[in-house]
């Protein structure tokens, strides 16, 4: 199954759709107006809201916790390094092996097996990243956690595109 974010080239808010393989909407993602701390809710094509991701409020370092159907499901937060940006991800059991800066990444299960992958589309007129999801079971978690990366990365990991030098 494939699903497509694509961003708005220009938006007052970080609100944008995640779309299917045929360009069917499958999903939008809305950031909250007013909010104390980042909060992105996720709906399915019905307008239910089936996530949400809230930025904790007290913290040294970004952190995200993740919520699915009311629950909370766990976070991924950025841990201090020198060189590289190091993100902890303790989310639905999943680890995230790439490189998030160049949104191209793949995602695995504690078993090992490959559940997605994750690429930014290099030619579009608009900032568009594709989620190859092979495990189906996975497709809310994999939303979620493209969410989270993308906001961490944008807002977050600016600073840090320069730490190979």
């Amino acid at each position: 199954m494939r699903l497509v974010i694509k961003k708005k080239i220009i938006a007052w808010t970080d609100s944008f759709n995640i779309f299917d393989e045929a360009g069917n909407k499958k999903y939008t993602v809305k950031a909250a107006l007013i909010s104390i701390g980042r909060v992105f809710r996720v709906y399915d094509q019905c307008n239910n809201e089936v996530g949400t991701i809230r930025e904790k409020l007290i913290k040294i370092l970004p952190c995200y916790y993740i919520f699915v159907g009311g629950e909370k499901r766990g976070y991924i937060k950025k841990c201090l390094s020198l060189f590289h940006p190091v993100y902890d991800i303790q989310f639905a059991d999943l680890n995230v092996d790439g490189d998030f800066f160049s949104w191209n990444y793949d995602v695995y299960n504690n078993s090992g097996n490959l559940v997605a992958t994750v690429r930014k589309k290099i030619i579009s007129l608009v900032d568009t990243y594709v989620m190859d999801i092979i495990d189906e079971d996975y497709e809310m978690e994999i939303v979620m956690l493209a969410v989270v990366i993308e906001e961490i990365t944008l807002l977050n990991g600016i600073s840090d595109d320069n730490d190979d030098d």
